[in-house]
């Protein structure tokens, strides 16, 4: 049926040359602005030229002017929701030329209209919603725009930034039938190039009938489609081929790359998010490639549908000539989707007729996971070979690198020995894809697989992609310390007979503490025992049997072998070996009894020079008979008391023996006659294993202090040389930094021009000793030096010894340094960072005549650059501050931007003074000192109804804990209640490593400042109120 029209004669009125005039002018000025940057609200502003914010395009003006716009120009859209019409014109998209900008998120309006939505965070959507419900019934509907985006033929320079893009409903082809789909971009490279570059963009809740629910990617006939998508989410999206995304390369190309996407809900006959598709028929054909190969990196596909086959992705290849389908997948996370036939993924290739012809489509992973993908199988593969009697071949299959798969997912070829099946979840929770701390993910992916491809520095979440030196496999890398699978690292012993009323201890060895112990005697639990140690005390004939030890941690589970007791019943009186004690062969006193199963931790005992003592009943025996075996082996007859493993003087003296680490068992046989003759009686047999843990801890760093303040001056390094005239004091000490930072004890051993020994058992581990943290001074004489400095797991240098660390080093004297002078202190407009007029001593500075009262106060040095510069104010307000880089500013500066002071009114005394190293240490250069007084005539006429304001209140800011030996900084800062602070962290180059803003400070305000696990050396920290702020010197050592 054909439109009728209705023709309207409308009558011109006077008023209309001047508003046509009127319209022409502001289009004139709104087509200037195409090669320049035009911003655009919903409602427009001003004039609506889109010059700035304040004249921004209306919404219902950005279809038409992105047509018609020049490559170089930039649009900056305000949040809110853009539609291609509002005539219910379905055909109408936002068609983005070659070369232009679409830049959504920003404010639009306020204070900061450029301010724009945190991409950073991957769960901020924009602000910015491009829309195709433009019959505006919020419907997903067959009224909605056909295509909301199109880009044709365009280059890389081409980007949409920073939008949400909903409501496409494609069901008309608008090129060539086949080429319906596309509901939010549709992306023509047919016959063309077109590479637009897309980031932090949401493609939500997009339908068509065709091919691509958000995306229709064309790379047909010779043609290339290579769009780039970084930072993008695909949900909800409908489609009956490829839910998300369609990819063709119909004789052409089409190699699209997604970095750090997610796939999310989105549905499909075929290919739940994406249909990969490429075909070529070789001489017979239109010509061109066929070639298909997406790349993903750090992306996940969760929960995507496919009614048909391909829950993730279905890979199909068609015809001749070499045609392919070969997506790469690195660093992706696959979980929870399904479909009837490949929960994960389907590939298909189908040969034509021509002989020797070999097609494939064969996606790849690496360092991927495929988990809880439903269907028949997670991989569907299918081959065609030699049909009908042809030569050709078509192979679809998957290869697997590196990956943890699901059970059934290892239908792949090529697959890498280092992929595994796992049978639990790598997950935190069943609805996150972020890896557990007991993930078999963690620090086991490949690097180079990640590396090779130019995978970003970040993960999904954002955080960084390499954490503790091996990249993680998925699309997430665990932050934190990953927990430990438990592991047995001593069996207990095998089996061990006592005489009923004994006592019985053995114990199982593990890497580290489980959350829960059990131990079974013949598979019923033993109560009372919660522990790694069984320990039985007058045991009983009953209580024979065997003995295993479940221990449990958060990530796994490990049971020990048995333990085999056999308990006899006790014998009749007569002489038997009752007790076998460890003796102190230092001072002839036992340290404990030896019982079966014990371990001696030669680092726990008050000496390694040990003995074995007998103990019989009666307590005077004929003689004793000793037998070891195990590490060491020894026989000993002994017929005098007291009986030992290794002798004694005869009068009591036991002689020493230090045991080699390992398993032992000592058997004493009571006899009734000398020598080991006569009747043999009881004897006592005990295992036992003599262990020494290795020490983990570690002498980490050595630091030359300032033992006036109790501040570190520098580390000391080994061959460093120590210039006595250039340190800011001649009053020392040392102190060390250990690995835990508290120890046993340390042990200092200096020797050279000075010896020195000194055993500190309590924290700061300092050279001379200290008071409390106060520490003992120490002038070197010139010369050199060694200093070794050991840390001991007991106090007094007791226990098992650390990693030592050692330094040589050169104490010196040097001439004095070249002079240094402050010259001139110069005031500084802070608004324009411009000086307004030299500071001499005297001066009357009038606020009003000022053409700012945003003031600083600069210091200029002969030399330009000094060690640092000290100021000191005083009068009606007082400040400290200690500059280190130049510009040096009594209030500061951000890399050259002064901070600004507006001065109360009043008399001001400010001294400068220059010293040769940082942090006002070093050599005093000349200081200058000057007095000027702040005046306000004008102020003071308005100002006499209103009380001068109160000088702010003294404030004071700490580092606790300095030197750093962490990844942060704990600053604390009191009298600051009820002001903003910012915290600024910068290294001494400048370079800022952590800003943080408090918005009220409380009495006692404490903040922990993160610094990366990699910067050592010295770093500054300012902390500024509104009106003043503070400079300190951090040590960060490694």
């Amino acid at each position: 049926m054909k439109n009728t029209f209705t023709e309207y004669y409308v009558k011109i009125s006077a008023a209309l040359p001047g508003f046509l005039l009127g319209a022409a002018l502001w289009l004139m000025s709104a087509l200037s602005l195409r090669a320049q940057t035009i911003y655009v609200t919903p409602g427009g502003a001003g004039q609506q030229t889109g010059a700035d914010w304040a004249n921004a395009l209306p919404g219902s003006q950005l279809q038409p002017q992105l047509a018609v716009a020049s490559q170089g120009a930039e649009f900056r859209l305000a949040g809110g929701t853009y539609k291609p019409t509002n005539t219910g014109d379905r055909t109408l998209s936002f068609s983005i030329p070659s070369g232009v900008k679409v830049l959504g998120g920003f404010a639009g309006s306020g204070s900061n209209p450029d301010q724009r939505v945190d991409f950073a965070n991957p769960d901020q959507p924009s602000s910015t919603t491009l829309s195709g419900d433009i019959d505006n019934d919020n419907l997903l509907d067959a009224e909605n725009s056909n295509i909301v985006v199109q880009f044709r033929s365009v280059n890389e320079q081409t980007r949409l930034d920073g939008v949400v893009i909903t409501g496409g409903y494609a069901t008309v082809s608008i090129f060539f039938t086949g080429s319906v789909g596309g509901g939010a971009i549709y992306n023509n490279g047919y016959q063309g190039t077109s590479n637009p570059t897309l980031q932090n963009c949401v493609f939500i809740q997009n339908y068509t009938s065709g091919r691509g629910g958000a995306v229709f990617n064309d790379g047909g006939l010779r043609g290339f489609a290579n769009p780039v998508f970084t930072n993008c989410r695909f949900a909800n999206n409908q489609a009956n081929q490829g839910g998300a995304i369609y990819n063709t390369a119909y004789a052409g190309t089409a190699n699209p790359t997604f970095i750090n996407c997610s796939f999310l809900a989105n549905t499909a006959a075929r290919g739940g998010a994406i249909y990969n598709y490429a075909e070529a028929n070789g001489p017979f054909g239109p010509g061109g490639a066929g070639e298909n190969r997406p790349l993903l990196v750090n992306s996940v596909f969760q929960a995507n549908t496919a009614s048909a086959n391909g829950g993730v992705m279905f890979n199909e290849t068609r015809g001749a000539g070499n045609p392919i389908t070969e997506p790469t997948l690195v660093n992706c996370s696959l979980v929870g989707n399904s479909s009837p036939q490949g929960g994960a993924f389907y590939n298909i290739a189908t040969p034509n007729t021509i002989n020797n012809t070999q097609i494939f489509a064969r996606p790849s992973l690496y360092n991927s996971i495929l988990w809880n993908n439903g269907g028949t199988n997670t991989t569907v593969n299918i081959i065609f070979k030699n049909n009908a009697g042809g030569t050709s071949t078509g192979e679809g299959y998957i290869s697997l690198y590196n990956c943890l798969v699901e059970p059934g997912a290892n239908n792949s070829r090529n697959t890498d020995p280092q992929t595994k099946v796992i049978n639990s979840s790598p997950f935190v929770s069943g609805s996150s894809v972020q890896l557990s701390p007991c993930s078999p993910a963690i620090n086991t992916g490949n690097n180079s697989y990640y590396t090779d491809r130019s995978g970003p520095s970040t993960d999904l979440a954002g955080n960084p992609r390499i954490v503790g030196g091996t990249i993680d496999i998925g699309a997430y890398e665990f932050q934190g310390a990953p927990a430990t699978p438990l592991a047995i690292t001593q069996q207990p012993a095998s089996q061990s007979t006592v005489v009923a009323g004994t006592t019985v201890e053995t114990t199982v060895g593990l890497n580290g503490p489980a959350d829960n112990y059990a131990w079974y005697k013949d598979g019923e639990l033993v109560p009372g025992q919660t522990s790694a140690t069984l320990r039985l005390t007058n045991v009983q004939t009953t209580q024979s049997g065997s003995y295993s030890l479940v221990a449990t941690s958060a990530c796994s589970s490990v049971t020990s072998t048995a333990f085999s007791l056999t308990v006899t019943p006790p014998l009749p009186a007569s002489q038997r070996v009752a007790h076998l004690w460890l003796i102190n062969a230092d001072n002839n006193q036992p340290i404990q009894e030896i019982i079966v199963g014990q371990q001696i931790d030669l680092s726990q005992l008050p000496t390694r020079r040990i003995n074995i003592q007998a103990r019989t009943e009666p307590t005077e025996v004929g003689s004793v008979v000793f037998q070891l075996s195990g590490q060491q082996t020894r026989q000993q007859v002994e017929n005098i008391a007291p009986y030992a493993l290794f002798g004694d003087d005869n009068k009591g003296s036991y002689l020493p023996w230090t045991p080699a680490l390992g398993s032992y068992t000592l058997t004493a046989t009571p006899y009734s006659e000398a020598g080991g003759t006569g009747t043999a009686s009881t004897p006592l047999t005990v295992s036992f294993t003599v262990v020494e843990p290795v020490n983990p801890q570690r002498l980490a760093h050595l630091y030359l202090i300032n033992a006036d303040t109790d501040q570190p001056i520098q580390e000391l390094t080994n061959g460093q040389q120590l210039d006595l005239s250039l340190l800011p004091t001649k009053n020392l000490a040392i102190q060390a930094v250990t690995d835990p930072t508290v120890v046993g004890s340390v042990v200092f051993a200096l020797s050279g021009q000075q010896s020195h020994q000194q055993v500190e058992t309590i924290a700061p581990y300092a050279l001379f000793g200290d008071n409390q943290g106060d520490y003992s001074g120490w002038t070197p004489p010139l010369g050199n030096y060694t200093l070794t400095a050991t840390p001991f797991s007991g106090a007094g240098g007791t226990g098992s010894i650390g990693t030592a660390l050692s330094v040589s080093f050169t104490v010196i004297e040097s001439t004095m340094p070249a002079p240094q002078r402050l010259a001139h202190l110069y005031l500084i407009n802070a608004d324009t960072d411009q000086p307004i007029q030299e500071l001499t001593d005297g001066q009357q500075l009038d606020l009003s005549k000022l053409p700012t009262k945003n003031l600083a106060i600069q210091a200029v040095t002969e030399p330009a650059v000094v060690g640092s510069v000290v100021f000191a104010l005083s009068g009606r307000e007082s400040r400290q501050q200690v500059e280190t880089i130049a510009p040096y500013a009594l209030f500061g500066d951000n890399q050259g931007d002064f901070l600004s002071w507006t001065p109360s009114l009043g008399s001001y005394t400010l001294k400068a003074t220059p010293y040769s190293s940082v942090g006002g240490t070093g050599v005093a250069g000349t200081p200058l000192s000057i007095s000027f007084t702040v005046i306000n005539p004008a102020a003071a006429r308005l100002g006499a109804e209103r009380a001068d304001l109160p000088t702010e209140k003294s404030w004071q800011v700490r580092v606790l804990g300095n030197p750093v030996t962490n990844n942060e900084v704990v600053v604390e800062v009191s009298g600051a209640q009820g002001q903003p602070l910012v915290y600024s962290l910068t290294d001494a180059s400048g370079r800022s490593l952590h800003t943080q803003q408090v918005d009220q400070a409380g009495a006692v305000e404490q903040q922990r400042l993160s610094i990366g696990s990699s910067e050592t050396g010295v770093l500054l920290l300012r902390v500024s109120t509104p009106t003043q702020s503070q400079v300190i010197k951090v040590l960060k050592a490694n």
